[in-house]
């Protein structure tokens, strides 16, 4: 892939992104003169590289906030934003995963509310989100999966109701982020493995979807490329940097073409699944992708182009058993009883074949 190829797929997203430690500078230098929070994930600020991160942006006007567990809960995050309301936080860094960058765009928005409990009176109670200007927000990503470094949507769930909820605004899009491979170098196996299968389902999320485009699927299928190649080797030799620089650079890039598409019906799939039984999110978006590759293959649609990527990523998902991963969270009778939700979420609509609930229950059977 040429440069000037990566550079028109990077000119696709809105957000500044910059490669290597070394631009964490940009993002201190652009968040001085005010006060600003770094949000951190409560496993992710315990390893040693996130907290040589955290004491580069210390100083007396840096507030830090790392009581974020994954999947973050709408009650967690309005008394994140009661704690927070009269610190006169003018600029948020996210230094974390997907939890909490998307809880860093959700404080970006409430600490500019007028109102208590925001998020609670927002998806339990409709009220509108007010129309003026969030925080300024940087990301630096510590994982390699949810791209939510450049997309303008946060996932909050209701976790006492099991309901998720998305976020979705221009003003969540990040000013700047900065990838900093390094700091995935102590990721734990599944961890690994669940963000680096998150990324490969936004990228084919991206492609087998309605409001997918010629350069979307481009960009997708590089990002595919980029996974299917790397993903095996940083499994079995986790400190291969190369490889982890590889699997950061291909998750942002599905994370630029979700932020295009949205997701679609393997995501559709996985939210009952993750609200109900604590499925990890990555692994439950992703363990129905052998099955819809091969419903598409069946329809007639040509999901990659190239047709020996296409047989190594199924060669490569077929060898982690995703269907024995499951199954330490849920039954296969938990799975199926969750069928009947599985296509009430608009990410299904985006699906560019139509599926039934008949059709979702064979495609759950065929991947546990």
């Amino acid at each position: 892939m040429s440069e000037a190829k990566i550079k028109e797929y990077l000119k696709l997203s809105p957000v500044e992104i910059f490669f290597g430690r070394e631009n964490l500078q940009a993002v201190d230098e652009y968040t001085q003169g005010g006060n600003r929070l770094i949000i951190t994930g409560r496993n992710s600020c315990k390893r040693a590289p996130t907290q040589e991160i955290m004491s580069y942006f210390k100083n007396k006007k840096t507030f830090f906030y790392s009581n974020i567990d994954p999947n973050p809960d709408i009650d967690a995050l309005d008394e994140a934003t009661s704690l927070f309301r009269e610190k006169k936080i003018k600029y948020i860094v996210a230094l974390g995963g997907g939890s909490a960058i998307d809880s860093a765009k959700a404080l970006s928005a409430t600490l500019t509310f007028d109102f208590d409990a925001p998020l609670s009176k927002i998806f339990r109670s409709g009220h509108s989100v007010p129309k003026f200007d969030f925080l300024k927000l940087c990301a630096i990503p510590t994982t390699s999966g949810t791209g939510s470094e450049v997309t303008p949507f946060a996932t909050i769930w209701d976790k006492s109701n099991g309901k998720k909820h998305s976020l979705s605004d221009r003003r969540l899009y990040p000013k700047y982020t900065v990838l900093v491979p390094e700091l995935t170098l102590t990721l734990p196996r599944e961890q690994t493995l669940y963000t680096a299968l998150d990324s490969l389902s936004h990228a084919l999320e991206s492609i087998w979807n309605k409001n997918s485009s010629s350069s979307i699927k481009n960009l997708a299928e590089f990002s595919i490329e980029l996974i299917v190649i790397n993903l095996v080797k940083v499994l079995q030799n986790p400190s291969d940097l190369n490889g982890r620089t590889t699997l950061q650079f291909a998750s942002m890039l599905s994370g630029i073409a979700i932020s295009k598409t949205k997701t679609a019906i393997a995501h559709s799939i996985s939210y009952p699944l993750t609200g109900r039984y604590g499925v990890p999110h990555g692994l439950a978006a992703s363990f129905t992708l052998l099955a819809l590759l091969k419903k598409c293959k069946e329809a007639g649609f040509q999901v990659l182009r190239n047709q020996e990527l296409l047989a190594s990523l199924n060669t490569m998902l077929f060898s982690f058993n995703l269907a024995e991963q499951i199954s330490k969270f849920a039954s296969n009778e938990e799975v199926l009883s969750s069928v009947p939700e599985m296509t009430k979420s608009e990410r299904a609509e985006n699906f560019l074949l139509e599926v039934r609930t008949n059709e979702i229950h064979e495609i759950i059977k065929l991947s546990i």
